[in-house]
């Protein structure tokens, strides 16, 4: 039984706004209703812009209880935006930014379930400087899943390097259901083997299949059994809700939010 209830952070993505700030909804208006609602904040970087990120300084910076940031650079590397975006978090007031497998410089997708690649002494150098530079902006990086492979390598090495403190790991529930006709057991497995590690979630099922980002109960996710690994973990991992085609993406979180409440 999940008996996890006080002290879970429910947040809710800006990329569940996409669509709309596309169709011209203000980012300000976005803010406003994300403000009202008691909501935790995850910013999806890719859709701020530098006024956006004035108005938040100027208007709502302190405003949320969790804040948090995703980086741009969801399914590509560049380093010298990575490096900008850990800096950007510190602005933001943001504890904690997820960053993909791809966003640190693996050849590996947060849709792909396994990465044959063995250690690569030069580009977990790399890593360990990111983990540097976080830990500089008092930030923690939370890398999602990906392979397992991959989270295993990252998560090995940070351990012996002592480096836990500024990297953990997010497991994004619906990328790890994609893998359900191959493994059914893959999501549950991931979230046993990082239990330890983790220190965020992102919360949206699918039909076993497919990237559908909908509402926890409108798929196939077995919920409650979710939960209970989640419950004998950590007492404080943020749940962000990452919603696809809402067009009351406030709406589809609250109801989200009522339906693992309901589970708990």
């Amino acid at each position: 039984m999940f008996v996890r209830e006080v002290g879970v952070h429910f947040s809710v993505s800006t990329w569940n706004w996409a669509a709309l700030l596309k169709e011209g909804l203000s980012y300000q208006s976005m803010l406003d209703e994300i403000k009202k609602s008691g909501f935790g904040i995850e910013f999806w970087l890719a859709t701020m812009s530098k006024a956006d990120i004035q108005v938040y300084e100027e208007q709502y910076k302190g405003s949320f209880a969790h804040v948090s940031c995703h980086t741009s650079l969801a399914n590509t590397y560049k380093d010298e935006i990575l490096k900008s975006e850990i800096a950007l978090c510190k602005r933001l007031g943001a504890s904690l930014m997820v960053v993909h497998p791809c966003s640190i410089g693996f050849d590996a997708h947060t849709w792909d379930a396994h990465y044959a690649k063995g250690f690569d002494s030069k580009k977990f150098e790399q890593i360990e400087h990111y983990i540097e530079l976080a830990e500089r902006h008092q930030v923690l990086l939370a890398l999602e899943n990906g392979p397992i492979e991959v989270l295993e390598q990252v998560m090995n090495y940070v351990e012996s390097k002592h480096l836990g403190s500024y990297m953990g790991i997010c497991i994004d529930t619906g990328h790890a259901s994609m893998h359900m006709n191959e493994d059914a057991e893959y999501l549950f497995n991931l979230l046993r083997r990082f239990l330890s590690n983790l220190v965020q979630l992102h919360i949206h099922d699918n039909f076993g299949n497919a990237d559908d980002h909908l509402v926890p109960g409108e798929g196939v996710i077995d919920w409650t059994k979710v939960l209970d690994i989640i419950g004998q973990g950590q007492e404080d991992v943020p749940f962000v809700f990452e919603l696809k085609g809402q067009r009351n993406p406030l709406q589809s979180a609250f109801s989200a939010k009522r339906f693992i409440e309901n589970h708990a």
